[in-house]
């Protein structure tokens, strides 16, 4: 379906005012829904608090009316109600009155009719004032006497008496003390001079001598405070709360108890006609024992959420309730409903200007993409002109069609370079002196240069195919030892692997032609597009130094073999004339058999003994290093003290030690059990204490060192303060015959150069490791060798 400007203009105009009509509809449905719902939590929130607050101020009341008791308790055992001194009790009424609040009135009634009585609550009184009720009985017969005491305890005022003479006997707080001991509370009742609620405490007051009942002492409690606090609390505009007692008496209501249509002298009850809410919230809390109620009451069409509850406080129980109508929760409602019905008229003027604009604005900026696309199909290929401002979609378009053509100018520029770069590199590759070809099997060929055509007898004219006979010749052609290449060429490309192999070029009658090539064919990226590169090359000049090379090797082999052979069997002939040689001078050195004669003699044959241990000690490692290259040097290791070998080893070397000038200092364990083959480990040691005694120049100190390792190992460390040997000929002298110098003195001491190469090899047969290096100070040589202390096995051989 296609549409133009204008009606696109239309619809942007009739979808503005659809949007902004559904979306007021659907806020005002949604928002009078929460604010319903939210109505309800806050007049339920605030009936709670409401009920809480009635609560907490009917337990102070409470509170305080037990605190009165306890002062009703304490002034009947007063001396000071001695109605003989009238004055004196009235007065002690006044300065009980201003000093406590927490009762309005003081009663004491005798029984022979007598009265006394101040109040802080009566009708005309102003701040600080006292009333005061006194009757007197003299002679039989009564008076009374009505006045205000100003807060100065003097009488401000005195009223004409127009009452009867009161009479305190027919007061229930009288009636309740005289028929019971004990201090008594009073149901709640109108008070006679105040015309207000409370209740009274009253006690019987008795002689302290006699014990009999003189009179009764009162305090009053005014339900005054009650009132007023239910009355200022603001629970909702037509919100109310009332307390009551258990027999339904309204003791607190926001309007005055008084006024309520009630019995003379009597709490008005709660009427369904006056207070309809709380008469019903009053009727359910007698019906439930699930206290506190939270209860919704529907009263001539109108909706109250009202909360009750019955609080059980000494001596009575007490009810308190609040309530409120739900719309006074809701008021605010209609005046959202108005602003929002303005708010859309305005958003809907707004959205359809707007929406003409936008119109507008698109048509333009089509208008633009349009002669920019018809450019772009025509071929000019002239990057778009854009404007980087407006709506973000239209930008992208323009921007997109500009980036087109300027990626189709950039392509064509880059394919025309990339051809060039191409040729370069197909020349390069003609004139390589290796083949190479990429190829897909059983399809053409796609590129071979000039030599992988001639070796694959190809004619290179892209029309050739790599085919099952040129598979198959391949195969045929490869050498039996195809070396890394354990696949046929044919189940390579069948498997998408890489495959490498050699095979002989052969004439048209099968005759081989002595030309060896190496092919190698690997798949190219993705696997399995079945696409390969080749790479063959002529390696018959590589192959023939191959095989002189494997000559060479195994003369080599063969001549080490004979030398090793040839010093072997040296050694065991020699040693046996030498036996002979050591023996008999040893006898003739010792004068077994007679005196030699002639000390130079003796000195000669001292001479010989010496010389022939020495060439002894030279075969006997000819011997050892015979046998640790021919593979056939044995361990035999057992459980060792490592400390007790190092000392047994240095024990043969000390004379050679003193005659070089070296003081040996041994820094050893006590104990350093180890698992080695102690014979060999003693020729090692001996060695590399041997090695110092004979080369260190210019040496002072020889200090012999074991610890142990943290991995299981134990570290032996030999070090001199001599020269040393330079770094460079460390790995020297660890070789067979090579010594650490050249000059002619050191050369021309004993030794071949065996003893360091022959303890490297009997430490590492131990698992071990003998590595030089320069000693801490900088001077002479340090040997270090390193053994497990418990991995050698029992036998091992080299």
């Amino acid at each position: 379906m296609r549409f133009s400007t204008i009606a696109m203009k239309h619809v942007i105009l009739a979808g503005v005012a659809i949007i902004e009509i559904v979306t007021a509809s659907a806020f005002l449905f949604a928002f009078y829904y929460y604010a319903n719902r939210a109505a309800e939590e806050h007049a339920s929130s605030s009936i709670r608090w409401a009920l809480a607050s009635v609560e907490q101020e009917l337990s102070l009341f409470v509170d305080k009316v037990e605190t009165v008791t306890d002062l009703t308790l304490g002034l009947s055992q007063s001396e000071i109600l001695d109605l003989s001194d009238s004055d004196k009790v009235e007065r002690y009424f006044f300065d009980a009155l201003t000093a406590s609040p927490r009762f309005t009135g003081l009663y004491y009634a005798g029984v022979d009719g007598s009265f006394i009585f101040a109040t802080r609550e009566a009708p005309d009184l102003s701040e600080g004032e006292v009333f005061v009720r006194r009757v007197a009985v003299e002679n039989g017969e009564k008076s009374q006497s009505l006045y205000v005491r100003s807060p100065e305890f003097r009488i401000a005022r005195r009223l004409p008496d127009q009452d009867t003479i009161f009479d305190a006997s027919s007061r229930p707080w009288y009636k309740s003390a005289m028929a019971y001991p004990g201090v008594q509370w009073t149901d709640p009742y109108i008070f006679y001079t105040s015309k207000r609620p409370g209740i009274t405490v009253s006690n019987q007051v008795r002689s302290p001598t006699t014990g009999e009942i003189t009179g009764v002492i009162g305090l009053d409690l005014s339900f005054r405070r009650l009132s007023e606090f239910v009355r200022r609390l603001e629970i909702s505009p037509n919100g109310k709360a009332f307390i009551a007692d258990r027999g339904g008496r309204l003791i607190a209501f926001p309007h005055d108890v008084a006024d309520l249509d009630g019995a003379p002298n009597a709490l008005p009850g709660i009427d369904s006609e006056t207070a309809p809410v709380a008469a019903e919230s009053f009727r359910q809390a007698h019906s439930t024992t699930d206290l506190p109620l939270i209860t919704a009451i529907d009263i001539d069409g109108t909706r109250y959420v009202a909360a009750i509850n019955v609080l059980k406080l000494n001596r009575g129980e007490w009810v308190v309730g609040a309530y409120a109508p739900k719309s006074d929760f809701l008021n605010w409602f209609e005046d959202v409903t108005v602003a929002t019905f303005w708010l859309t008229l305005l958003l809907t003027a707004v959205g359809m200007a707007g929406g003409i604009a936008l119109w507008r604005t698109v048509q333009k900026r089509l208008s633009r993409i349009q002669i920019g696309a018809d450019a772009l199909v025509n071929g000019t290929c002239q990057p778009f002109e854009y404007e980087p401002t407006g709506f973000v979609e239209l930008q992208t378009t323009e921007k997109a069609l500009s980036d087109m053509a300027q990626a189709i100018i950039d392509r064509e520029n880059a394919l025309t370079a990339l051809n060039g770069k191409l040729a370069e590199v197909m020349r390069a590759v003609d004139k390589m002196p290796i083949g190479v070809g990429v190829f897909t099997p059983h399809q053409s060929i796609r590129y071979v240069n000039a030599v992988a055509a001639a070796i694959l007898s190809l004619t290179g004219d892209g029309v050739e195919t790599f085919d099952d006979a040129l598979i198959d010749r391949l195969d045929a052609a490869c050498l039996p030892d195809r070396g890394s290449a354990p696949l046929t060429l044919r189940e390579a490309l069948s498997r998408q692997e890489r495959w490498e192999g050699e095979f002989l070029d052969k004439d048209l009658l099968g005759r081989d032609k002595g030309i060896v090539y190496r092919m190698i064919v690997v798949p190219l990226s993705p696997i399995g597009s079945g696409k390969f590169v080749l790479a063959v090359e002529d390696v018959t000049q590589q192959k023939s130094l191959e095989r002189h090379l494997v000559t060479a090797l195994e003369t080599a082999t063969e001549a080490s073999q004979a030398k090793s052979m040839f010093l072997a069997n040296m050694s065991h002939e020699l040693r046996t004339p030498l036996n002979s040689i050591l023996g008999f001078s040893d006898t003739i050195r010792h004068e077994i058999h007679g005196p030699v004669g002639d000390p130079h003699y003796a000195e000669y044959i001292n001479h010989i003994f010496e010389s022939g241990k020495s060439l002894l000690d030279i075969l006997s490692n000819l011997l050892d290093l015979t046998a640790i290259e021919s593979g056939r040097m044995t361990l035999k290791a057992d459980a060792e003290d490592f400390s007790r070998i190092i000392e047994e080893a240095l024990s043969p070397h000390r004379t050679a030690c003193r005659a070089a000038g070296l003081t040996v200092t041994l820094n050893l364990p006590d104990s350093s059990p180890i698992q080695a083959d102690a014979t060999k480990l003693r020729q090692a040691v001996g060695n590399l204490i041997q090695n110092a005694a004979r080369y260190a120049t210019d040496a002072s100190q020889l200090t012999v060192t074991l610890r142990d390792l943290p991995n299981g190992r134990v570290e032996l460390t030999v070090e001199d303060d001599g020269v040393g040997i330079p770094e460079e000929r460390f790995d020297r002298v660890l070789q067979p015959f090579r010594r650490s110098v050249e000059n002619s003195h050191v050369a021309a001491t004993d030794g071949v150069g065996l003893g360091l190469p022959i303890a490297k090899a009997i430490f590492e047969l131990h698992g071990g490791t003998l590595k030089l290096s320069r000693g801490l100070s900088g001077k002479g040589l340090r040997i270090i060798a390193t053994i497990p202390r418990g991995g050698v096995p029992q036998n091992k051989t080299s």
